[in-house]
């Protein structure tokens, strides 16, 4: 009994393990390449579900077929679990032997094995991993900036020291941003992101004074309520604005003319990006 509950103890620790390893991987989508790959896999979670019902039905169906036809001739189908055994042992390159059972039902087995499990299935397995990674890696290639995984490393040490923001936290940092009433088309310095801020219809400021401790307050029935304070925005900022993924590297110069023509007015690149 007590053999039993190691067993099961194992089992358990070994499947605890392997949900510890999945759910690690989504520490990884900080660097851009990794991220793509990790995004893949999440996205393609729900094609291989199917296919793993798929392959698991007719891997239980040939396995009962073929264990009624070969298990009294056959030592490696004796029992069904046996047979199961023998064919991913076949798919994975060990062919069992055919010195007993009618060569007929044999070759119909390992030729069904072959082409419908080895030729088939598995690249159509292949071709899900490979179309979710196609469509990731469409989505990253309007990406200018990329970093190398050291220094993305480094910015995601910096940013949890300096800021300890939650994800959640951050994402309702984006939506301010994102959702700001503010008609401004560049963010020069800090003060101009407090005024970025100050213009989202779901932000309450404590403060009127900018340059006083200010504390924002962001409410939204999907998103819930967080506070941002003054140093925090200054640090984000701080952080942000050496990061060239967040910056134009043709910025030009000031215009200096006073009336520039009408249709030149939208080709005037700001000095930097758009918020």
């Amino acid at each position: 009994r007590s053999e039993k509950w190691v067993r099961l103890v194992a089992i358990l620790c070994t499947l605890t393990g392997l949900v510890l390893v999945m759910a690690g991987l989504s520490a990884f989508e900080f660097h851009l390449r990794t991220a793509t790959v990790i995004r893949s896999l999440k996205s393609a979670l729900s094609p291989l579900a199917h296919f793993t019902a798929i392959f698991v039905f007719f891997v239980a169906f040939t396995s009962v077929f073929v264990h009624s036809n070969l298990s009294a001739v056959h030592d490696g189908f004796a029992s069904v679990g046996a047979t199961t055994n023998t064919m991913v042992d076949f798919m994975l390159g060990g062919r069992p032997h055919t010195e007993s059972g009618d060569i007929t039902i044999t070759l119909v087995m390992h030729a069904f094995i072959i082409v419908f499990f080895m030729l088939v299935l598995l690249n159509v397995f292949l071709a899900i991993i490979m179309d979710a990674y196609g469509r990731e890696t469409a989505r990253v290639e309007k990406v200018t900036e990329e970093y190398s995984v050291f220094y993305d490393t480094w910015l995601l040490l910096r940013d949890v020291y300096s800021l300890r923001w939650r994800a959640a936290k951050k994402w309702c940092f984006a939506h301010i941003l994102a959702t700001s009433a503010s008609d401004e088309t560049s963010v020069q310095s800090c003060s101009d992101l407090f005024k970025l801020i100050e213009q989202c219809p779901q932000v309450e400021m404590s403060n009127e004074d900018v340059d006083q401790a200010q504390t924002f307050l962001f409410n939204d029935p999907v998103l819930g309520t967080y506070q941002f304070t003054a140093k925090e925005v200054h640090t984000f900022f701080g952080m942000m604005c050496h990061l060239d993924v967040l910056w134009d590297k043709r910025r030009s110069t000031d215009v200096t003319s006073e009336d520039p023509p009408a249709d030149a007015a939208t080709d005037v690149t700001p000095k930097h990006t758009e918020v």
